[in-house]
């Protein structure tokens, strides 16, 4: 079975045949109560995460913004359900200040990942938008002041339209250009963040996009090109990793790709 259930989430046999997370419960009651009988390290860091595409608002020129506008999948469903699009979403890149960050604060959290743009970065090929990064630099910095440890995802799903034009992560000759955008951001940032992901989930990104159909490309059966995607995006990853290393250390510091068993997805 190329798709199913994960083994490695909790799951429930209903008498009806259906499943259910034993760790969803009812009411707030037994929620809280279940909650109490967890027990964490000392140095237990809670976190929680965003993805650019889904937060920030304002992203016009993507793999997904292509997604969205093509409306029918190769099957004959939706792209993206009743044709909605990610548009302004919740407008985070104007709103982490006043909205975001107090809510951050108000959690208790000791970190916050988010993701890194790739096409509000470099929205055409070699050219850098220094204002943007200056943004993502900022929110490191008030993150810090605040008590959280920033955690940047260099990729989070979404690449520039240029690049998916020149083939994107089907084509090894195209690694380079993730990761000299990579090393632009790691430049930038370094000295305001310790913790880093590479790529978000790249067997979810791989195996949907080019054998599943459901995620841009949108494309079905290629298990061939299903590899050579994944191949590339772990080159990608390798060559971002010994960029990160070169840049200033931090004992926390660590630079893992996300995947499905990992606790942060990068």
């Amino acid at each position: 079975m190329v798709f199913g259930p994960s083994p490695l989430l909790p799951v429930v046999n209903d008498p009806d045949g259906k499943q259910h997370d034993p760790l969803f419960t009812p009411r707030v009651e037994s929620a809280v109560a279940k909650a109490q009988e967890l027990n964490f390290p000392p140095d237990f860091i809670f976190g929680s995460a965003t993805s650019a595409y889904q937060v920030e608002g304002g992203i016009v020129d993507t793999n997904w913004n292509r997604w969205e506008n093509r409306k029918t999948r190769k099957d004959g469903g939706e792209t993206i359900k009743n044709g909605e699009s990610a548009g302004a979403a919740c407008d985070m890149w104007n709103l982490f200040e006043t909205v975001d960050l107090p809510l951050i604060i108000k959690l208790g959290l000791g970190s916050f990942r988010f993701s890194i743009e790739w096409s509000r970065v470099e929205p055409t090929e070699g050219n850098f938008d220094e204002a943007a990064l200056s943004r993502y630099v900022s929110w490191c910095r008030k993150l810090r002041e605040a008590g959280v440890e920033p955690c940047v995802t260099l990729l989070h799903f979404t690449e520039p339209g240029w690049f998916i034009d020149k083939g994107g992560w089907e084509k090894r000759a195209n690694v380079p250009y993730f990761v000299k955008f990579s090393e632009h951001v790691i430049e930038r940032l370094a000295p305001h963040c310790s913790q880093w992901c590479t790529l978000n989930e790249p067997v979810g990104c791989s195996v949907n996009g080019w054998l599943a159909g459901i995620h841009p490309p949108g494309r079905q059966g290629a298990l061939v090109t299903t590899c050579c995607v994944l191949f590339h995006m772990l080159l990608g990853h390798r060559d971002v990793r010994a960029a990160r290393a070169s840049s200033p250390p931090h004992p926390r510091a660590r630079t893992p790709p996300a995947s499905e068993a990992d606790c942060t997805h990068a």
